[in-house]
């Protein structure tokens, strides 16, 4: 009986031991995995960030609509982020949708990949966020 117990203990022991490096090995994979997502992300951002309709957009707001450099209208540029939008999109499998927010929270642009399609989704069904 003494033997049966310390058989139990033991075994038990083993499968805790075991379960808890599973976990640990998940739990490492599942971080990995979510800071190359992040990492990947973070690059998209900084493409963005980087593309002539951003500063652009930025003038157009502090000038009544209009960017002052060309008088280009804010909705010229916002057609060009969206078309950059797109492509980054349709070009990245990975990317299923990428929104544009302004500071009160309403969405700008908006472009989703829908049954295999890239689109830019209308003025009228833009979100407040």
């Amino acid at each position: 009986m003494l033997a049966l117990i310390f058989f139990e203990r033991k075994l038990q022991s083993e499968v805790q031991f075991e379960v808890e490096n599973q976990l640990r090995q998940s739990a490492a994979h599942i971080a990995e995995q979510f800071e190359r997502r992040y990492r990947a992300d973070l690059s998209y951002l900084h493409f963005l960030k980087d593309t002539p309709p951003f500063p652009g957009i930025a003038r157009a707001l502090k000038n009544n609509g209009v960017d002052p450099q060309g008088n280009q209208p804010i909705e010229l540029w916002k057609s060009r982020i969206a078309t950059i939008s797109r492509s980054l999109i349709y070009n990245n499998a990975e990317l299923l949708q990428l929104r544009i927010i302004m500071p009160d929270g309403r969405e700008f642009v908006r472009v989703d990949r829908r049954r295999g399609k890239v689109e830019q989704i209308p003025e009228a069904k833009l979100q407040d966020k």
